[in-house]
């Protein structure tokens, strides 16, 4: 515990953490809270760039000096490997990172506790396995920089606490394990994303998708959530305590770009009103900005994470896809099933439409979720 505690020291240098905890009638804070952060686990492996030591890995062919297990462990295009004309591609996006356990019983059970990473407030806990593929998971509110972010916590073998409960940052969450699929007791770990929430509205687009399938999650599911580079996050807050998640959406490539006719508010602004120049210096508590828009330009990470989001004047009756990095590569390598097509002739998937109708479908009256 005191090498743990070390850590952390490290990581809020000169900080000062300013928390308002959220209970269903209270309207946010939004203040210039730090991003204040410590590892989930005793594994701190990562601050000293020993990738072998902090990632579980992954079951993988091991090309030496180009590819080793443990790198399917990282966050970001790295699973699933193919041969093709282009070279070895990674299709399979990892939308954040495993960490490998630091103690085992005899029989070889993991025996870490895992923490939650920053104060906030428990939003979601899921304790049936068969639920989700991530198994027992916990997700938890957190505010930073003036917008809610929301850290995952997956494959837990037992959980601690229950919605609504108001933590601090280093509060035990559960056990790590490896319920959920496609992982066993040798590969147990914990699996850490940090997200964005996309829309409030949510359930109603997820009926139309999926009108045979009951959202055992809500707004909490993972199709509604976009997870950040949480490693990066990590390490870049560790030599820069006023480094935010804007900076590094910022500092990510936009890799295509949807415009869409306008209809208001799109809900994600509500949260992260800065992934909009035309919001700059707005806050949701002044209640809903004038119609901004005509048309709306969105920008997207490779994996689909909205970085920006641009009011236009110019008329949009149907949606247009531009790609920002045209390739000759095929896109379903590139864009985690989102796009196909490739060069200048890209095309939205199934999936890349379900991601855009997921941000436009109409929220709640913001009266009832301020946030």
């Amino acid at each position: 515990m005191k090498h743990r505690w070390l850590v952390c020291l490290t990581l809020v240098s000169n900080c000062v953490v300013v928390y308002h905890a959220r209970s269903q009638t209270s309207t946010p804070i939004h203040t210039a809270q730090p991003l204040v952060l410590a590892l989930p686990t005793e594994n701190t492996a990562l601050l000293r760039g020993d990738g072998p030591a902090f990632y579980q890995y992954t079951d993988r062919a091991i090309r030496p000096g180009f590819d080793m297990p443990w790198m399917g462990g990282r966050y970001g295009f790295v699973r699933n490997g193919v041969q093709t004309s282009w070279g070895i591609l990674y299709p399979r996006f990892h939308e954040g990172i495993d960490i490998r356990p630091m103690a085992r019983s005899a029989r070889g059970e993991p025996l870490d506790v895992v923490r939650s990473i920053a104060d906030g407030i428990v939003v979601h806990t899921n304790h049936t396995s068969r639920y989700s593929s991530y198994g027992k998971y916990v997700v938890v509110e957190h505010w930073w920089h003036g917008s809610p972010f929301y850290s995952l916590y997956a494959h837990l073998n037992a959980i601690h606490v229950e919605p609504e409960q108001p933590i601090v940052r280093g509060t035990p969450l559960g056990l790590l394990g490896y319920t959920g699929t496609g992982i066993n007791r040798r590969r147990a770990h914990v699996h850490l994303e940090v997200n964005l929430l996309l829309n409030r509205g949510f359930q109603a687009c997820y009926d139309t998708y999926f009108p045979d399938e009951e959202n055992h999650h809500g707004l909490f599911n993972g199709l509604n959530m976009a997870g950040v580079d949480v490693s990066k996050l990590y390490l870049r807050s560790a030599e820069d305590p006023s480094y935010s998640v804007q900076q590094l959406l910022e500092e990510t490539q936009g890799f295509f770009r949807v415009s869409v006719p306008a209809a208001g508010m799109l809900d994600i602004l509500w949260r992260y009103p800065w992934l909009s120049p035309a919001l700059r210096g707005w806050l949701p508590e002044f209640g809903a900005p004038p119609d901004l828009a005509v048309s709306w330009q969105i920008t997207f990470s490779q994996s689909g994470i909205p970085l920006r989001i641009e009011a236009s004047e110019e008329v949009v009756e149907v949606l247009e896809l531009e790609v920002l990095q045209q390739t000759s590569i095929p896109y379903r390598y590139l864009t985690n099933g989102l796009l196909t097509g490739s060069g200048s002739a890209p095309e939205l998937t199934r999936t890349g439409q379900r991601l855009v109708d997921f941000l436009l479908c109409p929220p709640p009256d913001p009266s009832d979720f301020p946030w």
